[in-house]
């Protein structure tokens, strides 16, 4: 990596994740902001996630690759989050795509509210398959408190998560030793700060491959 540092880092943990893969890197590259490195973590894979990685980083410098144990999501996303330079931090799944304006609409939406720590916005569903249900996100977007976490998941997917760096510092990372429910977690850690807040944007900017339509 170079020393320049980017005004986003966008994180991608990846496990077995090769056969989808690459629509999810292209959303990334396809972004209208284009201050962004890209970390991709490979968590152990033992199919061809490396290769698809690899040939991806041949033309694009803002790539890059670090390799940890199979250790799950959570920590593959606190690795990334230790290894980025960017001031902002936004997470995608390795089979989720965001939509070319995602990353400028977030960053102007930080830019309207110095208190705003996570920013996210609607989801559009897709099937297994990849293609659209037609279902959108209908959750809350704004004036979140700690108890709509318990009953909902308003941002969806972490897929949809943009979040300024000294949100970290201040709560610390995804707790690795939860394999459910983590991230609904760490929203409850950043509002419970009474600093931060988590709101939403009333735009489509993520696609979510649901395991459950």
């Amino acid at each position: 990596m170079t020393n320049i540092k980017p005004m986003v880092t966008a994180i991608i943990p990846a496990y077995n994740a090769a056969q989808f893969l690459s629509a999810t890197i292209t959303s990334v590259q396809q972004q209208t902001f284009s201050d962004w490195e890209l970390l991709i973590i490979n968590d152990g894979s033992t199919d061809d996630t490396v290769e698809v990685i690899r040939q991806y980083q041949e033309t694009d410098h803002r790539i890059h690759l670090i390799h940890q144990l199979n250790q799950g999501v959570s920590s593959a996303r606190n690795l990334g989050v230790e290894k980025s330079k960017g001031q902002i931090i936004a997470f995608l799944d390795a089979d989720d795509q965001w939509l070319p304006d995602k990353l400028q609409q977030h960053l102007k939406h930080f830019q309207s509210n110095s208190r705003l720590g996570v920013s996210f916005a609607q989801v559009e569903i897709l099937n297994q398959a990849g293609e659209p249900t037609g279902q959108v996100s209908s959750s809350r977007l704004t004036n979140l408190k700690p108890e709509h976490l318990l009953s909902e998941n308003p941002t969806t997917t972490t897929s949809n998560w943009v979040v300024r760096r000294e949100v970290f510092a201040q709560v610390g990372g995804f707790s690795p030793d939860m394999s459910y429910s983590e991230d609904l977690e760490w929203l409850l850690r950043v509002l419970c700060t009474g600093v931060w807040e988590i709101a939403g944007i009333r735009n489509v900017e993520c696609r979510y491959k649901t395991l459950h339509i």
